[in-house]
């Protein structure tokens, strides 16, 4: 008899094994469809993936949140392949669009002057690489001036653009400037306008404007500007010139030298611009050469 409840002790302890066998087959069945341990605590499990994301945000955190390195020298700032954005990087802007073929075509050019203007400059060159020369017109009327720029089409003359503020008064000029507009030159040079002012006296200034059309929006606008204030006494100049298209400008400091001539390039600094083009008609020359650095003392 003590065999026998032996033997049933050892069956219903094989049939725990067998059953505690399945379980455990199961559980390890829904831990591999499930990917991984079923815990009770969800603090208890570490995602594998968890320190490589924190080492990520942090890397972000520091490109983004800690400023670009310095230079110690004052005179130079960071450089503008850094300063500018990246999606300034990738096209420039321009402020509004215009549609020029919108404008009406006239048989001559003498249709866009107005009543009471006169052309005291006219130039000819290919501003849109049609192979036709347009022309630009430099009005004057008792000493102001005014600039027209016309586009020459099979059809006729189709006005670009129209600069109301871009042009110095003769008087506006001070003793460098003229009624007649000597203080004023225009060139067209491989598609880009050019617009050459001086004003001043001694202390003096010259100014250039590039524009060139643009494809996107067929707006003439800026895209450089040089102001150049200097001394016609000692020499001193400076150089500043604004590259709209790469957002980059340079400063050159100059200081002159009356008895030997030449100049001593004493300071550079290279700063940044903004890369939205202006048009021509937003273009204000008193605004321009009120930005012009001070030259610095004799």
């Amino acid at each position: 008899m003590a065999v026998e409840v032996t033997k049933l002790e050892l069956l219903q302890s094989g049939g725990s094994i067998v059953r505690g066998g399945l379980w455990a087959v199961m559980v390890g069945l829904l831990t591999i469809g499930c990917g991984g341990p079923v815990s009770s605590n969800p603090q208890e499990s570490t995602p594998v993936s968890q320190s490589n994301s924190s080492k990520n945000l942090s890397r972000q955190a520091t490109s983004s949140d800690t400023p670009a390195s310095q230079s110690t020298n004052s005179d130079s700032q960071e450089s503008p392949e850094a300063a500018t954005p990246p999606e300034a990087n990738q096209t420039t802007q321009t402020v509004a669009q215009k549609d020029s073929s919108s404008s009406p075509t006239q048989a001559t050019i003498e249709a866009f002057i107005p009543a009471g203007w006169q052309v005291a400059q006219q130039i000819s060159g290919d501003l849109n690489g049609d192979r036709r020369q347009d022309a630009v017109l430099k009005l004057s009327r008792d000493g102001q001036f005014d600039l027209i720029v016309l586009l020459a089409t099979s059809s006729g003359w189709q006005q670009l653009a129209h600069a109301p503020n871009l042009l110095l008064c003769g008087g506006c000029a001070g003793p460098l400037g003229t009624d007649q507009g000597g203080h004023i030159r225009i060139e067209i040079e491989d598609d880009v306008l050019l617009v050459k002012q001086i004003a001043g006296s001694r202390d003096a200034v010259q100014v250039v404007h590039r524009f060139w059309i643009d494809r996107p929006s067929g707006q003439l606008v800026l895209i450089g500007e040089d102001v150049n204030p200097y001394d016609r006494a000692n020499g001193n100049e400076i150089r500043d010139s604004r590259n709209f298209l790469t957002g980059k400008r340079i400063i050159e400091e100059y200081r002159g030298n009356p008895d030997g001539g030449g100049k001593e390039l004493i300071r550079t600094q290279t700063l940044t611009v903004s890369r939205q083009l202006q048009p021509i008609d937003a273009i204000d020359i008193e605004q321009v050469r009120s930005s012009a650095p001070e030259l610095p003392g004799d």
